[in-house]
């Protein structure tokens, strides 16, 4: 190993090494000193051999009792190994983030060089990717990676272990520029479902940072349905290049099912071009797609009543901050005035009536503070009024889990990829699936949102999915049209789907600006089309293997005509670009169809025993449905549903169930 990756390594995770017995001590003093003063137990203090400790022989909870044993094992390695030996041990072990395992991988994945060729920019970038391999590597976070090399080429030079001409030659480096491109990664094989692989062993990693999977034999079992990753992957670089005209030039994609096991996830268009997995890292802003969390939330506080009227004009007397004008939104047709009842303002996502429920309904803070726990986001959501239009940053996986809520009447189900770790001896090192989290959301609210979501794909926003079997959805798009979103679940699936332009930011490799696309492209018009391909292609593929699943075989009955055509959507209206909202650089607009809605009628909540009857629409009739037979609901049944159907479709004998 080259001298400067060891002075490299050293001046990232432990100066003293050469001079202390695995523990040390002065480190560990100053970490209690901080422990004290900030009043709260943090991690460091690690040496190298303790570090080295805890990936061969202990376990990976972040305990006192972790420490304590690391240390004592630290003090073994120490005594029956030299200094030399353990630093090579380490740099052997160690995981660098990109599937590398070991400085030598290393160096071949993010630089495309053998270790001897490295420059101290590039030693330095690399010792500290052991610290967050899943966060700030070179090819996720270049900035991050960048901020990290310049840290530890400080520490090389207070050690004077640089000299200051090797120091600012190291630190004028572009580390971006540096970085292999796909070619010169020195691939060990081609990957099949690149991004999913990435983030397997990143979740590996994290959970598992005791493993060492270079040793070989280890079974990691997936929930990945590689037939369905292959139709989500054609699906998406077909839409990208259909589109490429209107300036779309990337798209992501998450499929789960109802328990949350990801079947196909597809991170971008191009692995070899873009490594950056856009369903796990990338925090969008999801415009519109956001709002059935704002609804739902103020559904079930009582704050708003299903089909009440909400204002449809700007608020008043609200001002943005950073330029002290008065915040002047707009609905994305331009129309405003009046009052609006919240069916209507959902199915066709009008921005002023989402805003008036934050204004005068339920404040921000309240929102936020109710639904990052029933919705599980870990993002930071800003509390205030600009969030009804989708303004805070968030992932695709955090929309996954958010949106299975709804498909589970109440019950969030986290995505997740990994079943379970086999050691070599077949033993089972660690089980992944996680429990479902109740919500703690009454069940009338899960079924009016049920409802409504599925009245957008029948009558809103999204009619372009109306032939997918059974298809609820929101659409969401930014301002000048730089993220289109449709976020939706059927029986069986769930999807969400992303697309976006791109473009390297520069010449620095691994950063990427994502600029707008054409003022024609919306999720509802273009994001669906992928969104529907996916859903429509994997739910056959579902039924042809396992054929129908008698427990959700009441939704099936309500299946509308598979036979629809896919060009059902509303003419793409012009759309207006809102006014900039209150701490928000991207306001959010959505595109409105140009037809008036039909007359919504107002639902009865489950239980209390309406007589079934047939009210007639425009085009569809509703009922009450029995939930255990899915016929029409007679007087005797404990339970009833309003469901809608497009005339001819709904069932016309009445349940027999609980008669007596």
């Amino acid at each position: 190993v080259p001298d400067r990756i060891i002075k490299a390594t050293l001046a990232a995770e432990d100066k003293r090494f050469y001079e202390h017995d695995g523990i040390d001590t002065i480190s560990v003093l100053r970490q209690v000193l901080t422990n004290i003063r900030d009043k709260k137990i943090k991690g460091g203090a690690s040496t190298l051999t303790m570090q080295l400790a805890k990936r061969l022989f202990t376990e990976s909870e972040k305990t006192v009792g972790r420490k304590l044993a690391d240390a004592a094992m630290a003090v073994q390695i120490e005594r029956h190994y030299s200094k030399n030996a353990i630093l090579e041990m380490y740099l052997n072990q160690v995981y660098y983030g990109a599937q590398a395992y070991g400085i030598q991988r290393a160096a071949e994945v993010y630089f495309g060089k053998a270790l001897h060729e490295l420059t101290w920019g590039e030693a330095a970038a690399l010792a500290r990717c052991v610290r967050m391999p899943g966060r700030e590597t070179p090819f996720l976070d270049i900035e991050a990676a960048t901020r990290n090399r310049d840290q530890v080429l400080k520490n090389l030079l207070e050690e004077k272990w640089v000299t200051n001409d090797q120091y600012n030659r190291a630190i004028a480096e572009d580390l971006g520029s540096q970085l292999a491109s796909p070619a010169e990664q020195k691939s060990e094989s081609e990957k099949k479902a690149p991004y999913f692989v990435d983030y397997v062993l990143e979740q590996v990693h994290e959970k598992c940072p005791e493993l060492d999977l270079t040793d070989g034999g280890y079974k990691i079992y997936t929930s990945l349905n590689y037939d369905m990753q292959k139709v989500a992957e054609e699906e998406v670089r077909n839409l990208v290049r259909e589109h490429r005209g209107d300036r779309v030039r990337t798209g992501a994609f998450l499929l789960t099912d109802r328990a949350g096991r990801i079947q196909a996830m597809v991170g971008g268009v191009d692995y070899e071009r873009n490594q950056f997995n856009m369903v796990t890292h990338g925090r969008r802003q999801p415009g519109s797609a956001f709002k059935p969390f704002i609804y739902s939330v103020a559904l079930d506080t009582g704050a708003i009543q299903y089909g009440q009227d909400l204002r449809n004009e700007p608020p008043e007397g609200i001002y943005d901050p950073s330029t002290r004008k008065k915040w002047e939104p707009k609905n994305s047709d331009g129309t405003r005035g009046g009052m609006i009842d919240m069916h209507t303002a959902f199915i066709f996502s009008k921005n002023l009536p989402a805003i008036d429920v934050l204004v005068n309904h339920l404040p921000p803070a309240k929102f936020v503070r109710l639904a990052k726990p029933e919705f599980g986001f870990t993002s930071e959501l800003g509390a205030n009024y600009s969030i009804a239009l989708g303004t805070s940053e968030v992932t695709p996986l955090e929309l996954a889990g958010g949106y299975s809520v709804f498909m589970n009447q109440g019950e969030r189900h986290p995505s997740y990829g990994i079943v379970n770790i086999e050691a070599p001896d077949g033993h089972t090192v660690r089980s992944f699936v996680p429990d479902s989290v109740p919500s703690g959301m009454q069940k009338i609210t899960m079924e009016m949102m049920d409802r409504l979501l599925r009245d957008v794909v029948q009558q809103g926003t999204a009619t372009r999915a109306s032939n997918v079997p059974n298809a609820r959805g929101k659409t969401g798009t930014t301002n000048d049209n730089r993220d289109a979103w449709f976020c939706g679940y059927t029986d069986e699936l769930l999807g969400i789907g992303w697309i976006s332009g791109e473009t390297p930011s520069g010449p620095r490799k691994g950063t990427w600006l994502y600029p707008e696309m054409s003022r024609n492209v919306f999720g509802g018009t273009v994001t669906i089309q992928m969104w529907r391909g996916i859903v429509r292609r994997c739910q056959r593929m579902i039924k042809e293997e396992e054929g129908p699943n008698p427990e959700y075989s009441f939704r099936s009955n309500r299946s509308q005509d598979d036979s629809v055509s896919s060009d059902t959507g509303a003419a793409d209206p012009d759309v207006a670009p809102d006014a900039v909202t209150p701490d928000v650089t991207e306001p959010v607009v959505e595109p409105d169809p140009s037809e008036p809605p039909p007359t919504d009628v107002s639902p009865t909540p489950r239980g209390r025993g309406r007589e079934p009857g047939i009210q007639a629409g425009n085009e569809f009739v509703e009922v009450s449905i029995c939930p255990d037979s899915g016929l029409l609901a007679a007087s005797t049944c404990p339970e009833s549903v309003p469901t809608r159907f497009r005339k001819g479709r709904a069932p016309s004998r009445y349940c027999r169930l609980n008669h007596n």
